[in-house]
């Protein structure tokens, strides 16, 4: 939460102080008396953390002054004077505003913590006379107003004032040790500063590092923001060391107080409790084989979950040599897809080379036999020359054909290679079409012969 503590300390009588403030006025103010409380815009009944409620302290703190004596110096007994103490207060503040409180639970609990300590703190310093403590939740801070009514036939409430108390104890011995007035006076009020710093120490220790509160806030030392943050956030990391270190202890109390619980059974144990023990200890044996056997099964189970991903592993490395040994057989068909057109081409670039042989040869016939019929040698040189054509267009075509045989032959080996490669069988179905595709557009088609063309007779 962070922030710093606050602890104010007063005592009261039935006469008004500088600021107006009497027994009366401060017990309304507490109990929300609609004429003492004006400062407060909806005023709420406290909550009474510890004692009475405070209409009952005022009734309490009539009975006792009722019956309070004061001695003169003549000895004579007398009541009380109107401007004596009688009525001492405690206030106390956590940092926490009652709308943080309302909206998490986490405020909740830690300021419930914090008025716990402070209620412990408070009855271990003023002990029977601390007669009430009260919650008020009706201002931006939620605080607490504890009640402190001298219990002594004088109800002197300097004397339980820890500075005043202080500051009196110091002045009669300085007076005592010779001391003029101003000087014993200076002592005491050294000695009223250091009594309440040290109850202020005392209840920051007791109260505010355990809620992670500073000592004091930055104003008065001048902190930084920076500087003021870390402190707050040392405070808290304090406070959660010190909440551990108590919850350790109250673990090891509970710990030592079941040993000793645990140690009085195993004295007073009957011959009922040692056939449960040997029941007990026969349990735990089938418990242990019981382990023994889940952990001989989790370990098998291991092995086998180890040997199927091992296997998993080697079916995807034989997926993956599958893989690219397919991949070299389509590029393979590729080179012979690409060789056999190649190849095509080049026996068609010979067809035509040799067709063009054979006008250069029709010529030379012709030119040689213009002697005999002209008719005659026209139609031998013709037929000659369509026979010629012929038999280089099936020497071709063969030569295609069987080409397209031996590929066909690998095609079908590519297939049935194909067909024992799992997880590829779409991949390669789409090759083989392809390689078919090829295949058809290599074929060449059947044609008739080129007529050979008709010399022109001179």
């Amino acid at each position: 939460m962070g922030g710093y503590q606050f602890l104010h300390i007063k005592s009261f009588s039935r006469k008004a102080d500088a600021e107006g403030r009497t027994v009366d006025f401060v017990l309304a103010e507490a109990a929300r008396r609609a004429d003492a409380c004006q400062h407060v815009e909806t005023p709420a009944a406290p909550d009474v953390l510890f004692g009475q409620p405070v209409e009952d302290v005022r009734i309490l703190h009539d009975a006792r002054l009722a019956e309070a004596r004061t001695t003169n110096k003549d000895g004579k007994s007398r009541k009380l004077r109107v401007d004596q103490h009688t009525l001492m207060t405690v206030v106390l503040s956590h940092p926490a505003t009652v709308a943080e409180m309302r909206d998490s639970t986490a405020v909740a609990a830690d300021v419930q913590a914090w008025e716990e300590r402070s209620v412990a703190w408070l009855r271990a310093i003023w002990g029977e006379t601390l007669v009430s403590v009260v919650r008020h939740t009706d201002e931006a801070h939620c605080h607490l107003h504890a009640f402190i009514v001298p219990d002594g036939p004088e109800m002197r409430a300097r004397l339980l004032h820890p500075g005043i108390a202080a500051k009196d104890r110091e002045k009669e011995a300085a007076l005592a040790e010779g001391a003029d007035a101003k000087t014993a006076n200076a002592r005491g009020d050294v000695a009223y500063k250091a009594a309440l710093r040290a109850m202020q120490d005392d209840f920051w220790c007791s109260v505010g590092l355990p809620s992670g509160l500073a000592r004091l806030g930055p104003a008065r030392r001048r902190l930084t923001r920076s500087e003021w943050r870390t402190e707050q956030a040392a405070a808290l990391a304090t406070a959660h060391a010190l909440q551990t270190a108590e919850e350790a202890k109250q673990t090891a109390e509970a710990a030592v107080r079941d040993a000793a619980m645990i140690e009085e059974a195993a004295t007073a144990r009957s011959s009922a409790a040692a056939d449960l023990e040997a029941r007990a200890r026969a349990a735990a044996q089938r418990a242990s084989g019981m382990v023994t056997t889940a952990r001989e099964q989790a370990a098998a189970a291991q092995a086998a979950a180890d040997e199927a991903e091992a296997r998993r592993l080697e079916a995807e490395r034989q997926a993956r040599l599958a893989s690219t040994r397919a991949r070299t057989i389509m590029e393979q068909a590729r080179a012979e897809a690409r060789r056999v057109v190649g190849a095509a081409r080049q026996e068609a670039a010979q067809v035509v080379q040799g067709a063009r042989r054979m006008g250069a040869w029709f010529g030379a016939v012709w030119h040689g036999l213009r002697g005999a019929s002209p008719a005659a040698a026209a139609r031998k040189a013709a037929g000659e020359a369509r026979a010629a054509e012929r038999k280089l267009v099936h020497t071709c075509i063969t030569s295609v054909e069987a080409e397209a045989d031996r590929l066909r032959d690998r095609l079908r080996a590519t297939e049935d290679r194909l067909a024992s490669i799992s997880g590829s069988t779409a991949a390669l179905s789409a090759e083989r079409d392809r390689l078919a595709r090829e295949l058809a557009r290599l074929s060449p088609p059947s044609r008739p012969a080129a007529p050979v063309p008709t010399p022109r007779l001179p």
